[in-house]
């Protein structure tokens, strides 16, 4: 049986479609008509099995389709209204209720994380901090939480069941994890995990941006203790059905949606061939939520993005003040690689070198599952991606089909990386191995004047200088940067919007928070 084009490993019965698979409405903007050209590109140079698109401006729906597959075997079409998963795109989803809470004066974002779940102790010595951590602090992933430590036992039990694990792409450490720690399933699990594992802060509370999947977690168990509900039917009655978001929904242990439903890919190796293959176990994460463990899809994000486009209303409902808006939307902390964070959200001003251009969004991945979401305030334009393969590069197609909205060229990628000059003696003041508490490490080598970067997910890259203690390496573009302690001492890199601390040496000081 021939398998799919670009998709090595996937049977089918009929080639890939060369065009969305739902015909798209009329193109409203310049430049959209060769989008689907560079869409098609891009699914078939990365291998996507499937992916889901659309794009709205001036508030209406000017683009939406499918290209590829939703189920390759069976050979159904992508399509608007396929459910996808949509990995941390949910973390908006928990901001949105946390200022709706605020909004009705149950909770406030300056409250002290202990006010609404007393058993919340930061680890170790680092306990004396507690009483400092912040739901602002949460949802800013400045809280110091170091990353994954805990969060990563929540996902151990669908990942010691999922019968293809052994052929597909998984770093050893998670599968050694997987037969050695203790899976949890609650937030009062998480909770106890957090306060008891043997870890230290990455920073005091408020004074570094570390991506952190456990602080959104806890914001889900306090919209429960606040709002009187189980997190997945807060979502369900006061965000998914006044928005008539129909499709959208959180993962829960029984969630069984109506079809289409994406069927969920991996990579690796499988019968001595390397490819892409069918993986249909989803990788839950018991009762927890918040983080993650949502699925929706294209055309239902496409209806979210609008109510922040409309100061927090939509078809005559509000769902959420102007102040919560510009709360979620507000530039709170920088991000060391460029750009800030709001709240579930992320913000790039200055897109692709224009000064009066914000573009927020946020993107989202876990097994099966690539996701992206962006809307530019000051232009009208929205835009979502969906794809059904972890680590798939939904953020350029979605970001193709904005850069044409707004009239640059597709691929125009609103960050540039120049390059950028910098001696051997600072070259080799990188080179070490920088590790994050949950056993991920990162290597970096000098190797005929350049530096190499070595993961266990990714085969060596090398990098180049684009600024100072800064890099990338190509691809889709890697970037990263070198923290420096208040003696200039290199003690942590940054990268996949998270800290390593430099293994062995240059601990961060205590400093202030800020």
């Amino acid at each position: 049986m021939p398998g799919v084009p670009g998709v090595p490993g996937v049977p089918a019965s009929t080639p890939a479609p060369v065009a969305p698979v739902v015909p798209p409405v009329p193109l409203a903007a310049p430049g959209l008509e060769g989008f689907e050209a560079f869409a098609n590109g891009v699914v078939a140079r990365y291998r996507i099995p499937g992916v889901a698109v659309a794009v709205a401006a001036a508030g209406r729906t000017v683009y939406e389709g499918g290209f590829g597959y939703r189920d390759a075997e069976q050979a159904l079409p992508a399509t608007p209204d396929t459910a996808f998963g949509i990995g941390s795109v949910s973390k908006s989803f928990t901001a949105l209720a946390v200022l709706q809470l605020a909004d009705a004066g149950l909770l406030s974002v300056a409250d002290p994380v202990m006010r609404w779940l007393p058993t919340f102790r930061l680890p170790g010595e680092d306990a004396r901090h507690t009483d400092r951590v912040t739901l602002h602090h949460l949802l800013t992933h400045t809280s110091g939480l170091p990353p994954e430590t805990a969060m990563r036992r929540t996902r151990l039990g669908s990942i010691r069941e999922d019968p293809d694990l052994p052929w597909m792409d998984v770093p050893p450490r998670v599968r050694e994890a997987a037969t050695r720690l203790v899976p949890i399933t609650t937030s009062d699990q998480l909770l106890d995990a957090i306060a008891t594992q043997d870890d230290r802060l990455l920073a005091p509370p408020g004074r570094l941006f570390s991506y952190s999947n456990e602080g959104y977690a806890l914001l889900a168990a306090v919209v429960e203790r606040a709002g009187g509900l189980a997190f997945p039917e807060y979502m369900r009655r006061r965000i998914a059905a006044p928005l008539r978001l129909t499709r959208t929904a959180c993962r829960t242990t029984d969630y069984s949606p109506t079809p289409p439903v994406a069927q969920i890919y991996a990579r690796g190796v499988k019968d001595g061939h390397r490819g892409v293959f069918p993986a249909p176990r989803w990788w839950g994460c018991g009762e927890i939520f918040g983080h993650g463990n949502m699925v929706s899809t294209a055309r239902d994000l496409l209806r979210y993005l609008q109510l922040f486009l409309h100061g927090g209303k939509l078809d005559g409902e509000r769902l959420l003040s102007e102040d919560g808006v510009r709360a979620m939307t507000t530039s709170h902390v920088a991000i060391p690689t460029g750009g800030h964070y709001g709240y579930g959200l992320m913000i790039q001003s200055g897109y692709a070198g224009r000064p009066d251009t914000c573009v927020v969004g946020h993107g989202g991945g876990s097994k099966g599952v690539a996701a992206d979401v962006a809307f530019a305030p000051g232009n009208g334009a929205a835009v979502v991606g969906l794809a059904n393969l972890q680590n798939a590069p939904a953020q350029l197609i979605s970001r193709g089909a904005l850069d044409a909205l707004l009239g640059l060229p597709l691929e125009a990628k609103g960050q540039s990386f120049p390059d950028y000059a910098l001696p051997a003696a600072r070259l080799r003041e990188y080179a070490g191995r920088y590790q994050s508490e949950d056993g991920d490490t990162v290597t970096i080598r000098l190797a005929d004047g350049a530096l190499v970067a070595e993961t266990e997910a990714l085969p060596p890259l090398r990098v180049r200088p684009c600024g100072e203690d800064a890099f990338v390496a190509p691809g889709p573009d890697i970037s990263g940067c070198f923290l420096r302690d208040e003696a200039g001492a290199i003690w942590a890199l940054f990268t996949g919007l998270r800290a390593y601390r430099r293994a062995h040496e240059h601990v961060l000081p205590p400093g202030q928070g800020v």
